[in-house]
């Protein structure tokens, strides 16, 4: 089998069957080892119980630091949380032997996601470090041993031992890096964004429901402005048409009036121009018959006759008119 690793092409030959076993029962490459996760052509490592979730905080121990059964209940990885895990067994491959994982077909089964990496280049000294997630809908048991990942072992051709160069970096405990992901971790459970995302529908759908009220009750108080506004309308012009006929009832008695006036003036003068012609031939009549004595008497009788005569004319002519106008308005 050809297999790239640091950038190179190996040959490389599984080791499978008794060779496995003889292998894994050495207790050289695989401390903590069980013969009984040795079968056919893999070895199935085993959850330790070493345990980075955020709900603790800091790396506990499942079998030491949780004593009561709320502590242990606490020990399982909740929907949409990711926790991390050591395995049970611990590492120490020669120069010629590399690993292949693949997560349980039960692992999956149960909803649980396998993140981490799936070769252990030659000469790896250490525990195997996974991310668990759960994308079911119920809380997955975190049970120390449980099989979780399987392994075929490879080895290499003669003279294709990695150097001291391509050393792999020795994992005994959970990484820094590891540790303050966690710190700021937080899990998100879909059945609370389901529920979260079933309450916000709700919320749209009232809102909604509100929101059309609303307009309706609007759309009712424009309505009724409206009509209240055309019945303004028509009273305003209705008012309107009364002062404009009123308007033009004055403006007509007004003109009458002017008219009036005008023949009032007009006899006025008429009546003075025959009022003098009566003067001239009162006298010359009275300077044929009297005299100038007799005349100027006459004459001044005359005048003051006619005098009063053109003030009560007149005195008729203008109150006639102020009595006309006060009954037009």
């Amino acid at each position: 089998m050809m297999i790239r690793m640091g950038g190179k092409y190996f040959m490389a030959k599984i080791i499978t069957g008794v060779e496995l076993k003889e292998l894994v029962s050495q207790g050289n490459i695989i401390q903590n080892a069980d013969m009984n996760c040795a079968e056919g052509i893999k070895y199935d490592f085993r959850l330790g119980s070493k345990l980075l979730k955020s709900y603790f905080g800091d790396p506990i121990d499942i079998e030491k630091d949780l004593l009561t059964v709320d502590e242990k209940n606490k020990a399982v990885v909740e929907p949409g949380e990711v926790v991390f895990v050591l395995s049970k067994e611990r590492l120490s491959l020669p120069k010629d032997i590399y690993i292949q994982l693949s997560p349980k077909r039960s692992l999956s089964q149960d909803g649980i996601e396998l993140l981490g990496g799936l070769t252990v280049d030659p000469r790896y000294e250490g525990y195997l470090v996974f991310g668990l997630k759960n994308v079911a809908g119920k809380p997955y048991k975190l049970k120390v041993g449980t099989k979780i990942v399987g392994a075929n072992f490879f080895r290499l051709s003669d003279g294709e031992e990695i150097t001291d160069d391509d050393i792999p970096s020795s994992i005994e405990d959970f990484p820094q890096r590891l540790q303050e992901l966690i710190d700021k971790y937080v899990p998100v459970n879909p059945q609370n964004l389901a529920e979260e995302l079933r309450n916000l529908q709700k919320a749209f759908e009232d809102s909604q429901e509100k929101l059309k009220e609303d307009v309706r009750y609007l759309k009712s108080q424009v309505e009724e402005f409206a009509k209240d506004l055309i019945k303004e309308s028509a009273k305003r012009e209705e008012e309107t048409n009364s002062l404009s006929n009123k308007l033009d009832h004055v403006e007509g008695k007004i003109e009458g009036i002017a008219r009036e006036n005008i023949l009032y003036g007009e006899r006025l003068a008429n009546m003075s121009e025959t009022l003098k012609n009566v003067n001239e031939t009162t006298s010359s009549l009275h300077d044929e018959l009297i005299g100038n004595k007799a005349v100027s008497k006459v004459t001044s009788n005359v005048k003051t006759i006619i005098v009063t005569a053109m003030l009560t004319l007149a005195g008729t002519v203008i109150g006639g008119a102020i009595l006309y106008y006060l009954g037009l308005i």
